[in-house]
């Protein structure tokens, strides 16, 4: 039997019953902020300050601050995360948000400041390399950034790297990017390039935030050469009140869950890799403090999937 949202929320929080049908405003307490966390007059969360990039300066906008999602992690000792089997279909519930005002809008402001950690981040690079879509790898490659903004998390540039993004200031900071595109995928998941064309399709922290990620992986499949890497990374920080609430509901098991379900409802691809990136320990010893990195990792089938997005299920 396939596992509720609900149920994956449950290792964490009671009361799932009454959250299988509960109506979006219940959801108000199902994002655990830090201690000392406040909510801001706007509705967003703030929690540690992030750094700008360019000044140096911390600072305590509330739109630029991510939260952790979930105080849960789950790991083995591999550090490999179990896949639960997500319900189908989604739950009327699962793609509403807390904030349903524009994305244009809430994304207007630049933000150079990154959204994880230093060790996240280098775990991102890490296995970027592993797959050999950066500039490292021994033929040229031509990569998407979806939902990318001023830094892509590549060791080394690759030959040929389209972002895509909601701000044109953030994407032209990009120093990699060869060339840059605005668009919200929320409006429209239909990507604007040819089929087959891509060596390695990437989101970086990100997918948290789609209302149709279905919609925009199909489309994913459709733009990669057959083969070629899709590579989904995320952590337990986000936006709160712009993540769906069907990613605040769960765990970060839950969640890696609801990533290998996205990749399989789009088809095109082969079955997703599931696993942690970060390590368990840390140089010392002690157990891990810093953000959880988890990737999906899925390859596009060999036959080429010519169709534009369709509606998700």
């Amino acid at each position: 039997m396939r596992s509720s949202v609900a149920e994956w929320s449950g290792r964490e929080r009671k009361g799932n019953a009454a959250r299988r049908t509960a109506p979006a405003s219940s959801y108000d307490t199902v994002t655990p902020v830090q201690p000392g966390s406040t909510r801001a007059h706007d509705g967003s969360q703030t929690g540690r300050p992030l750094r700008d990039t360019v000044s140096g300066q911390e600072t305590s906008h509330p739109a630029a601050d991510v939260s952790p999602c979930s105080r849960g992690r789950h790991r083995d000792r591999r550090g490999t995360v179990g896949v639960v089997s997500p319900p189908e279909p989604f739950p009327a519930w699962f793609f509403r948000r807390e904030d349903p005002s524009s994305d244009a809008a809430f994304y207007g402001p630049p933000r150079l400041v990154n959204h994880i950690d230093d060790g996240a981040i280098a775990a991102v690079g890490d296995l970027y390399a592993e797959l050999g879509v950066d500039g490292s790898a021994d033929t040229p490659r031509r990569v998407l950034d979806l939902m990318s903004s001023w830094v892509s998390h590549l060791r080394s540039a690759p030959a040929e790297l389209v972002v895509l993004g909601m701000n044109a200031a953030e994407l032209a900071a990009n120093p990699m990017a060869t060339e840059r595109i605005v668009q919200d995928l929320n409006v429209e998941p239909a990507l604007p390039f040819d089929a087959a064309g891509f060596d390695a399709v990437l989101c970086c922290v990100s997918v948290d935030y789609l209302v149709r990620p279905v919609e925009v992986l199909r489309e994913a499949a459709r733009v990669l050469r057959p083969g070629a890497p899709l590579v989904l990374t995320f952590s337990n920080r986000c936006f709160p009140t712009k993540a769906v609430h069907g990613w605040l509901a769960a765990d970060d098991a839950g969640r890696c869950a609801i990533v290998a379900d996205y990749v399989r409802r789009a088809g095109g691809f082969s079955e997703p890799q599931v696993s942690l990136r970060t390590p368990e320990r840390d140089p010392a010893g002690r157990p891990y403090r810093g953000d959880p990195l988890h990737a999906a990792v899925a390859r596009a089938s060999s036959g080429v999937i010519n169709s534009r997005a369709q509606p998700d299920r």
